[in-house]
């Protein structure tokens, strides 16, 4: 169970590593014996290789009793299913600095306002969600 557990965690890892190398991150789990892990020796190759993925993140891991998790093994507990639906997306920065640029420049000011009375007023050119697009580009 403890490698199922650590697998899991190098998974999600793996996956999400180009968010979490920008910054702190915690991970949260029901096993008390992963809290330990920066701790335990690697005795075998196999913890060794997979030990080395995690070395230069910076993460703690927080353990959080199995009931009062509602993240672990969510497939189980039906009843929190609902409060863990949600969508995550990314703003850039950047992308509000273009927009707080329109304010400043004639042009957007006008295309902003041919875009706003009809969408496909002034092509190739196009609104979505408050940024002005050129042939679907920013």
């Amino acid at each position: 169970m403890y490698e199922k557990e650590y697998l899991a965690i190098l998974m999600a890892v793996n996956h999400w590593r180009h968010y979490l190398l920008q910054a702190k991150f915690v991970i949260h789990t029901d096993h008390q014996s992963l809290t330990h892990l920066n701790e335990q020796r690697l005795h075998t190759a196999w913890q060794q290789k997979v030990f080395a993925h995690l070395q230069g993140l910076q993460y703690r891991i927080h353990y959080r009793k199995g009931t009062k998790n509602g993240a672990a093994n969510t497939m189980s507990r039906h009843s929190h299913l609902a409060q863990l639906l949600a969508i995550s997306s990314v703003k850039h920065q950047w992308l509000n600095e273009v927009v707080s640029s329109y304010q400043s420049d004639p042009v957007a000011v006008d295309l902003l306002a041919r875009l706003a009375v009809s969408a496909d007023s002034v092509p190739p050119f196009s609104l979505s969600q408050g940024i002005i697009r050129h042939k679907n580009r920013v």
